[in-house]
């Protein structure tokens, strides 16, 4: 592992157990196993740090839900592994308080992941309706499905709504996760055969 990895190591433990404003770059370092000089030669500041934690989990995700997709998993497999990948993955920024933070604190950061949920989702939703020909959706206009579906996960997702109604990521996520499925559900496909999104400690 070199320097920048264990940089973007340490910052995604401390962002997990204490809160992405709530360490110093002389903890950073301690945890990274670095002196903050070492740190200081990739990073510019704790803020770019951070925002590179966030670009690493993009690309990580983007591969992921890639690959769900090309491995021909039915159009609720994907939308239910894709989000337990997520919990998995982004657990450090999928807890209240990060998400709270981020939003507040990191507002540009916030546009960006907001930004790769709206672009990821009009192109899974594309992929998976093209390949579900017997999908309940086929004989709607793709252009209002994709802006239910984004409309619902951007606005169920969102940290006001979530801290507003007392939600926890994972509790929303699944309420969303299964109205998807009952979207993409083909004609005999039962609900009860539909594993349900997991829940992670957060």
């Amino acid at each position: 592992m070199n320097a920048q990895e264990k940089v973007l190591n340490a910052c995604q433990k401390l962002w997990h157990t204490r809160g992405v404003r709530d360490f110093t770059m002389d903890e950073l370092a301690a945890e990274a196993g670095l002196s903050k000089r070492t740190v200081y030669k990739y990073f510019r500041s704790k803020e770019e740090i951070i925002e590179a934690v966030v670009d690493q989990m993009i690309s990580d995700i983007c591969v992921q839900s890639d690959r769900f997709i090309d491995e021909g998993l039915r159009t609720d497999m994907v939308i239910v592994d894709t989000i337990n990948y997520l919990f998995q993955r982004a657990s450090f920024l999928t807890n209240k308080r990060s998400l709270e933070d981020v939003s507040r604190y990191y507002p540009h950061i916030w546009d960006k992941i907001n930004k790769f949920r709206a672009e990821r989702l009009d192109y899974a939703v594309k992929i998976m309706i093209s390949k579900n020909p017997d999908s309940n959706l086929q004989s709607l206009d793709i252009r209002i499905v994709q802006t239910i579906i984004k409309s619902a996960i951007i606005n169920v997702l969102d940290p006001q709504f979530i801290l507003e109604n007392g939600f926890t990521f994972q509790e929303a996520a699944q309420q969303v996760s299964r109205i998807l499925i009952h979207m993409f559900m083909t004609p005999g496909h039962c609900y009860s055969d539909v594993k349900a999104v997991e829940a992670s400690p957060v």
